[in-house]
C-alpha cells in the first residue's frame, strides 16, 4: 500500500455519463491509494472544472450526451499539453476513427468497455509514472529544451519518450523495421525473449510472423520465450514514418494466465465436477459428430439410477457421490466396447450414445453389471438402472431437434421405471407419457388456483459467529396423491407451461407474509432470499414488488431476490434495466449459481447486485483440486474487489467452511449447517 499513497497528491478526473461507471472506478482508484479522485457525469460541469484544477489524469467516456468525448478534447486541445494532463478514452465502440480522432486530438491511450479492472489499474499506474519520470528528467536536464512538435516529430525526441514508456510498460513493445530488422525494444521485452544488446535480430524470423503483417485488433497469437515457454499474447501493431523511413510498433499483452483460466472455466462448465465426464452442455457437439460419423442409426441410451436418492436420504451425499462416481467409471468402461460416447446428464442420470444398429445384450449387460453391490468404505450398497432407448435413424432430420431426441429415451427411461421395467424403447405408445405431463399441467394449474404450495426456509450462516442471519425460500408442491413434489420435477414443466411466473407470485405472497414469524424464530435475521425466474422479470413485476412493499409495509433490504447467472447472460440487455429499477426500489439482488455461465466476471460491475453465490460444484471442486482452489480464489478476490457479499453454497463439511472464511467469504450454505425446514 505505501506505493499507493505516495500517489495521493495525483489528481483524478473522471467522466462518464454512467453513474454506475464513475462510482466503480472511483472506488477501484481509492483503493488503491488515489485519493485525490473527482467524478463527473456531466461533461459541461467537468470542463469548467478543468479549467480552474488542472488535472494530471483524466479517464474520459467518449460517448456522452451534451458534450462527448471528441468535442471536449478539442475544447482542451492546446492545454493537454501544457498542463501536462493525461487522458485515456474510456469506450464501449468499435468506431475506429473516433477512436483515431480522439488519439489525434490529446488522447494518449484508450481503454475498451466492458473494463478490465487489472488491466485500467495498471495503464492509470503506468501513466502517472510517465509524468513523474518526465518532471524528473526536466528537472535533471533543465538545460535541455524539448521540443514535440505534432506534424514531424525528429527521431531522438520519440526515442526520449519511448525510452520513459517501455521502463513503465507491463507490455512488450518492439520497433522494427519493414524488413523486421530491430531498432528497439523495451526493458521486460529484452528479458523475456533473450534479445542480443547488438548484433542481428530479425522480429518476424523470431515469433515466425509474416512481413508486415497487421494486428490491429487485439488478435491473438502463441509464442515461445527465450526459455521455450508457450506465451499467448494479444498483439496490436501500428505502422508509423520515422524522419522518412516507415516503421512498425508491435505491441504484445500477455494473456497467458487470462486464457488458462477460460479454459479451466469452460471445463468445469462443460464437464460434471464429480464424474469429470462430458455434461449436458456438450450434448449437442457430441450428437452432431457422431450422427456425421454414423451411416445406419444412432442409438440414444437414457441411464437413470432413480433410486440413488435414498441412499442420499439413509448414508448422506459424500457416500451417494461415490456411488455416482462409480457408476460412471463402471458405464466408461462400457461404452468404450461399443465405441460410444458417455455423458453424465446430471445427478443420477447418464447417455449412452451408441452408433449403428443397437445390441440388445449389451443393453442387457449394463442392466446386469450392476446386479453386484458397490463398495465404499466398508458399505455395501445397491443401486439399479433404468434404460431408456430411443433408435434414431440417420435420414431423419435433426437440425435444431437434439432436445427432442434425448427427450424420446428420457421419457422411455421414465415409463420403464413406472412400469418397473429395467429396459423399455420409445415408440409411439409413449405419447400417453405427454399425456401425463399435460396432466401435471393441469394439476398445476389447479394447485396454482388453490395455491397449493409451502415454502421450505434453508439457514445462511456467518462463518465467523455460525450466527442465522439469512434465510433462502425453495418452494415446494403440495399434491393431492403424489404428495410433496420437488421443484426440480415441476419447475420445468411449469417453465414450458408458462406457469411459472404465477408460481413465482405465490411465493413472493408467502415469502413476505412470513417474515414477521421469521424474525421472532431467527433473531439474527438480516434477509430472505427468494428465487426468481426469467420469466418474472419485467415490467409488471416491478410495479408487483412495489405494491407488495407498501400494502405489506415490509423493509425492502430484507428481501434479497436470487437471480441465476444465465438469466441475464442470456438476456443481458433486456434484464439490466429491470434490474437497476429493482435496486432502485431499495430490494437486495444476489446472482445465484455463479460460474455456471463462466463468462459473467467481465460483467460483475455493471450489475447492481449486493451478493455473489458461488455454485456448488465450484465449493466442491475447490477441495479436490488446487486448480479449482484457484479459481474459487479469483472469485472471491473479484467480489470483495466490488464489494459484494459473498456466499458459498453446498458446504458439507466444517473444514471446507473455515477455508472459504480465511479466504474472505462471509455467509455458507449447505447440509453441514442446516436443512431446509418449515416454518
Amino acid at each position: 500500500m505505501g506505493s499507493c499513497m505516495s500517489n495521493n497528491t495525483n489528481k483524478i478526473f473522471i467522466i462518464d455519463d454512467n453513474p454506475a461507471n464513475t462510482l466503480m472506478l472511483h472506488r477501484l482508484l481509492e483503493s488503491e491509494g488515489y485519493l485525490n479522485v473527482q467524478s463527473y457525469n456531466d461533461a459541461t460541469v467537468a470542463l469548467k472544472e478543468f479549467h480552474e484544477q488542472k488535472p494530471q489524469l483524466i479517464l474520459l467516456d467518449l460517448i456522452m450526451p451534451k458534450i462527448d468525448g471528441i468535442n471536449f478534447l478539442s475544447k482542451i486541445q492546446s492545454e493537454i499539453l501544457l498542463a501536462d494532463v493525461t487522458v485515456i478514452i474510456l469506450t464501449a465502440s468499435h468506431d475506429e476513427e473516433r477512436k483515431f480522432q480522439a488519439l489525434s486530438l490529446g488522447a494518449q491511450d484508450y481503454i475498451e468497455k466492458p473494463i478490465n479492472i487489472t488491466e485500467t489499474m495498471q495503464r492509470v499506474k503506468n501513466v502517472l509514472n510517465l509524468q513523474q519520470n518526465k518532471k524528473k528528467y526536466q528537472e535533471l536536464s533543465s538545460n535541455l529544451q524539448l521540443k514535440l512538435v505534432k506534424t514531424n516529430q525528429d527521431l531522438s525526441t520519440i526515442a526520449i519518450t519511448l525510452e520513459t514508456v517501455f521502463e513503465t510498460s507491463s507490455e512488450f513493445v518492439f520497433i522494427v523495421t519493414e524488413d523486421g530488422s530491430l531498432c528497439n525494444c523495451n526493458k521486460i521485452a529484452c528479458e523475456k525473449f533473450n534479445v542480443p544488446a547488438s548484433g542481428i535480430w530479425n522480429f518476424y524470423d523470431f515469433f515466425d510472423i509474416k512481413i508486415n503483417d497487421s494486428f490491429e485488433k487485439d488478435k491473438e497469437l502463441t509464442i515461445t520465450d527465450s526459455n521455450k515457454c508457450s506465451l499467448v499474447v494479444e498483439v496490436n501493431s501500428t505502422k508509423v514514418v520515422i524522419e522518412g523511413i516507415s516503421h512498425f510498433i508491435y505491441i504484445f499483452k500477455d494473456i497467458t494466465l487470462q486464457k488458462e483460466d477460460e479454459i479451466n472455466l469452460k471445463y468445469l462448465a462443460e464437464t460434471h465436477y464429480i464424474t469429470h465426464l462430458p455434461n449436458r452442455f456438450q450434448v449437442k457437439q457430441i450428437l452432431d459428430s457422431m450422427l456425421k460419423q454414423t451411416k445406419v442409426q444412432l442409438n440414444i441410451v437414457f441411464i437413470s439410477f432413480f433410486e440413488n436418492s435414498k441412499i442420499a436420504e439413509v448414508h448422506g451425499h459424500e457416500q451417494l457421490e461415490a456411488i455416482v462416481l462409480s457408476i460412471a467409471q463402471k458405464l466408461f468402461v462400457l461404452a468404450e466396447q461399443q465405441k460410444s460416447n458417455v455423458i453424465h446428464w446430471g445427478g443420477n442420470d447418464f447417455i449412452l450414445l451408441i452408433p449403428d444398429p443397437v445390441n440388445n445384450q449389451f443393453l442387457t449387460d449394463i442392466s446386469e453389471s450392476f446386479h453386484e453391490p458397490l463398495s465404499f468404505h466398508g458399505l455395501e450398497l445397491y443401486t439399479s438402472p433404468t434404460l431408456g432407448i430411443y433408435n434414431h435413424k440417420i435420414y431423419s432430420a435433426v437440425e435444431n431437434e437434439h432436445d427432442k431426441l434425448i427427450q424420446k429415451a428420457l421419457l422411455a427411461s421414465y415409463e420403464g421405471y413406472r412400469n418397473k421395467q429395467q429396459i423399455t424403447f420409445y415408440d409411439d405408445k409413449l405419447q400417453k407419457e405427454i399425456q401425463t405431463r399435460a396432466k401435471i399441467e393441469n394439476d398445476l394449474i389447479t394447485a396454482i388456483e388453490q395455491r397449493s404450495f409451502k415454502i421450505a426456509y434453508q439457514p445462511k450462516v456467518n462463518l465467523a459467529t455460525k450466527h442465522i442471519t439469512g434465510l433462502e425460500a425453495l418452494v415446494r408442491w403440495q399434491h393431492p396423491t403424489l404428495g410433496l413434489v420437488s421443484p426440480a420435477i415441476f419447475i420445468p414443466i411449469a417453465e414450458n407451461a408458462g406457469l411459472v411466473k404465477q408460481i413465482g407470485d405465490i411465493v413472493l405472497d408467502i415469502v413476505t407474509s412470513d417474515i414477521s414469524k421469521l424474525k421472532l424464530k431467527y433473531i439474527d435475521l438480516q434477509h430472505v432470499a427468494i428465487n426468481v425466474a426469467a420469466p418474472q422479470l419485467d415490467d409488471t413485476f416491478i410495479k408487483q414488488l412495489a405494491l407488495l412493499s407498501e400494502s405489506k409495509k415490509i423493509d425492502n433490504s430484507f428481501i434479497e431476490l436470487e437471480i441465476t447467472e444465465t438469466t441475464f447472460l442470456d438476456d443481458f440487455d433486456r434484464v439490466i434495466p429491470i434490474l437497476n429499477e429493482i435496486n432502485k426500489l431499495g430490494f437486495k439482488l444476489a446472482i445465484d449459481d455463479f460460474g455456471t455461465g463462466y463468462s459473467s466476471l467481465s460483467y460483475l460491475h455493471q450489475l447492481p447486485v449486493n451478493t455473489l453465490k458461488i455454485d456448488r460444484s465450484f465449493i466442491i471442486s475447490m477441495v479436490n483440486s488446487q486448480k479449482g482452489l484457484k479459481l474459487v480464489k479469483s472469485i472471491i478476490s473479484m467480489s470483495l474487489s466490488l464489494d459484494l457479499e459473498i456466499v458459498a453454497e453446498g458446504i458439507e463439511d466444517e473444514e471446507t467452511g473455515a477455508l472459504l472464511l480465511e479466504l474472505g467469504v462471509q455467509l455458507g450454505q449447505g447440509y453441514h449447517y442446516y436443512r431446509p425446514e418449515f416454518l
